[in-house]
């Protein structure tokens, strides 16, 4: 049993171990010492390498161009007409600016022509996870409607069970999105997550930086980075 747990399931893309600076960042993070503000840092810029390995997936079409000098094959990405960002509040906030700069950067360059209708919107979902059951409760949804022809990123800085993912998928798909049109976008995982994930979705992709095999009693991935709304915003009782 212990070793089926080690099988990365097929929807899932792992990005940090090819990655040097990746694995910089995700250190940092790991690392108990690193202060509040700087944790805020790295996850920003955690945010933006995660978004640089997505847009690196996009579909893409070769077009003949022309250099100054010769004609040659030129690599073009299908851009999506619609973006829309899910973070889970609330340490998903924390990677929002950083995922967004180089979706921006892509919508802008000079040589797309923009449509009226493309556009990046932001939503949120807010689940909190009883620390005794591990069952997510919603507090807060707020989703664009009409989403069916989005591109959906969930942006999540750790899935440990995966329960809060999954319902965040549930409630998504509830209002229309399509599975093949959701992409859950994280730094770590816990394997027992991310399988739990595809035994229900699995046409919804992962994106993540790096897998951590164990989830503990609590629901913490281990060895992890603890908690990282805490250590993004402080603990919920000062808020």
């Amino acid at each position: 049993m212990a070793e089926e747990q080690k099988v990365i399931p097929p929807n899932v893309t792992v990005v940090g171990k090819s990655d040097l600076y990746f694995q910089h960042i995700i250190s940092h993070l790991r690392n108990r010492n690193t202060r509040q503000s700087d944790f805020k840092e790295y996850v920003c810029v955690a945010g933006r390498l995660l978004a640089q390995h997505t847009i690196s997936r996009l579909p893409s079409g070769c077009l003949t161009i022309e250099t100054p000098l010769k004609q040659t094959q030129g690599t073009f990405l299908s851009i999506p007409n619609d973006v829309l960002l899910v973070p889970v509040l609330r340490a998903g906030k924390g990677l929002v600016s950083g995922f967004s700069v180089p979706f921006k950067e892509l919508f802008s360059l000079p040589f797309k022509e923009l449509s009226e209708e493309q556009s990046i919107k932001v939503g949120s979902i807010n689940m909190a996870r009883d620390e005794e059951t591990l069952i997510p409760t919603e507090h807060d949804y707020d989703i664009p409607n009409h989403i069916s022809d989005y591109k959906i990123f969930i942006l999540e800085v750790v899935v440990a069970t995966g329960g809060t993912v999954k319902a965040t998928i549930d409630r998504l798909v509830e209002q229309g999105a399509k599975q093949e049109n959701i992409h859950v976008i994280c730094v770590l995982a816990g394997n027992p997550g991310l399988i739990h994930i595809y035994e229900y979705y699995k046409s919804v992709s992962v994106l993540v930086g790096d897998i951590d095999e164990q989830v503990n009693a609590h629901g913490f991935i281990v060895p992890g980075l603890g908690d990282a709304g805490d250590r993004q915003f402080g603990p919920k009782e000062t808020l």
